[in-house]
């Protein structure tokens, strides 16, 4: 009896060791499928090279491939994989002390309802509009602008909603414009026709608090409001919720504890090819250069979660982060690149202009794209650029402005010029070459 016992437990533990074997072979088999699919096989994962692929087709492949997650909005399941996708890629390009870093975010999303004698139009509410009814007449303020508004008497302006169009100025600037004006609420317009839903405007966080309500509307919406300046009805239900999301970043040591960042967000409203997976391609590629030849400076490369709700990932990696913050003495942005239906622009210190015009990818850059580069002055400041702006570290971002396709869903790979996107990293790689090893 004993030795039948003793048989069946040796059976038993034989199966359980076999099947242990098994499980152990099969989570092998898969760890070695994923491995090797982010080696260069699986489309699935972003890599840094590919056999026998040139730097424009892996531009083109990591911008596709960030774009066919869809929204990356902070705290999202897209937003996730997208991080999970970086993490892999700063590994396998051999970036050192890879990590996530937690930051808080707050969270927002919304629906807004617009009427006028009960007729309903599609909109969308700006992100971080609160929970609001308003009711007032219509007024086209043009675009938003202070020489728009000094042709309008207050009388027209006060308690009153107004109708701002996309482009010459930022959004931002838009509704600050319009509550120093005493609007009731802001309509911000899409400035040129789009066939079905591809022209509303999917905005962005305009401030951090919002105290009148602001929507998007298409460009035909807001010609029918324009020519009938009657009483609207706007209802935004929204909400706001704080969650914890992470930014990615990794290493390229120096010879020394200073520092260049190089960044980029990850997050986007839609699939986002020009903003931003556009930037993040540009930040992988510079990331692939600088991990084979190290520069005098450490090079800082970081995935930056939240830039579309107030910049909210780079600042809080400002403020957790102090020491790191000391020791940075340039940074590179990456946001919004490769269309050329808009302007090239690099925005720098005016200080700089001269240097970077000596650089060859500057002097090569009008005949290989047929665009030429404009200088901003003042610079642009905003993107995840604008916390180190107003510390006084001297930070670059080439830019291309503007692009109607901005926040929209047909914000997609089609639009992108990989000949100019190509020369554009190729132009920031440069820079960045040049904040790494400069002396000075």
């Amino acid at each position: 009896m004993v030795e039948e016992i003793s048989h069946r437990m040796k059976r038993k533990a034989a199966f359980w060791g076999l099947g242990g074997l098994a499980a152990g072979f099969a989570a092998a088999v898969a760890w070695k499928r994923r491995s090797r699919g982010l080696d260069f096989r699986d489309s699935k994962y972003l890599l840094p090279s590919r056999e026998k692929e040139s730097s424009r087709e892996r531009i083109r492949r990591n911008v596709e491939g960030f774009y066919g997650i869809g929204p990356r909005m902070a705290g999202s399941p897209g937003e996730r994989e997208a991080r999970e996708r970086i993490l892999a890629a700063f590994s396998l390009i051999g970036l050192a002390e890879v990590k996530t870093e937690r930051v808080p975010v707050l969270d927002w999303s919304g629906l807004a309802h617009l009427s006028q004698d009960e007729r309903f139009f599609e909109a969308i509410p700006f992100g971080g509009t609160r929970s609001v009814r308003c009711e007032g007449m219509a007024v086209d303020v043009g675009y938003g602008r202070p020489e728009d508004y000094a042709g309008l008497s207050r009388k027209d302006l006060l308690g009153r909603v107004h109708l701002a169009s996309v482009g010459e100025t930022h959004r931002a600037q838009k509704y600050i414009q319009a509550m120093l004006h005493g609007a009731k609420a802001l309509i911000l317009c899409h400035n040129e026709p789009r066939e079905g839903k591809v022209d509303f405007v999917e905005i962005g966080m305009g401030l951090p608090l919002m105290p009148i309500p602001a929507v998007s509307v298409s460009f035909e919406t807001g010609r029918i409001l324009k020519e009938n300046p009657r009483p609207l009805v706007i209802e935004i239900e929204a909400e706001r919720k704080f969650c914890w999301t992470y930014n990615v970043t990794g290493i390229v040591k120096g010879r020394t504890s200073k520092e260049v960042l190089i960044g980029a967000h990850f997050d986007s409203w839609n699939g986002g090819a020009y903003d931003n997976a556009s930037g993040l391609a540009a930040l992988l590629e510079v990331a692939a250069s600088f991990q084979k030849r190290p520069a005098f400076r450490t090079l800082r490369f970081t995935a930056f979660t939240a830039e579309e709700l107030t910049m909210q990932g780079s600042l809080w990696s400002c403020l957790l982060h102090p020491k790191r913050l000391l020791a940075t003495s340039a940074m590179v942005n990456f946001d919004a690149l490769g269309v050329r239906e808009g302007k090239t622009y690099l925005n720098c210190p005016a200080r700089l202009e001269e240097r970077i015009r000596e650089l060859p990818a500057f002097q090569r850059f009008s005949s290989l794209t047929g665009h030429k580069i404009e200088f901003l002055s003042p610079p642009l400041v905003f993107s995840d650029l604008i916390w180190y702006h107003l510390v006084g570290i001297p930070c670059a971002w080439n830019v291309d402005l503007p692009v109607v396709e901005y926040h929209t869903p047909s914000d997609t790979p089609a639009i992108l010029d990989y000949e100019l996107l190509e020369a554009e990293i190729d132009l920031s790689r440069e820079i960045a070459d040049f904040f790494a090893n400069s002396r000075r």
